[in-house]
């Protein structure tokens, strides 16, 4: 009976997405982008958040996953200058990017059935890294 219960239960269970993400050099982030660009996260479209014990937290949030970003500075794939984009969340899993109200980010963005997405598998990173953002520098002059 036991068996019966826990097979019953594991058929019944939806399955965690994992992120797992083949490492990319920046140049291969850089050519694998439909768009990178330099924007600040302008607000956050997330309607609820959770807290660790599952209960609802409402808006304003300081971080989110549905960012409107406000495009600065453009370095592959045409948009317009000072442009908004709407970034949906991936695919529900792991590798969603988590965004930070009012900073700057570079971003590796691709378009996807008429939206804009990234994820941590696409080397996006925070302009306070500067590690990052040497490398990146070197890959553009």
């Amino acid at each position: 009976m036991k068996y019966l219960l826990v097979i019953g239960l594991s058929l019944g269970m939806r399955v965690a997405g994992a992120c797992d993400c083949l490492f990319l050099t920046m140049q291969q982030a850089y050519r694998a982008a439909d768009y990178v660009v330099r924007a600040r996260v302008i607000a956050l479209r997330d309607t609820v958040h959770y807290d660790l014990y599952s209960n609802p937290v409402r808006p304003p949030f300081r971080s989110g996953y549905l960012p409107v970003l406000r495009i600065n500075k453009l370095y592959k794939g045409r948009l317009s200058s000072r442009q908004q984009v709407y970034l949906t969340a991936g695919s529900g899993t792991m590798c969603d990017a988590y965004f930070q109200q009012g900073a700057e980010y570079l971003l590796f963005i691709n378009k996807y059935k008429g939206e804009y997405t990234t994820s941590t598998c696409q080397r996006s990173f925070l302009l306070t890294d500067t590690v990052s953002l040497k490398e990146f520098e070197l890959l553009v002059k």
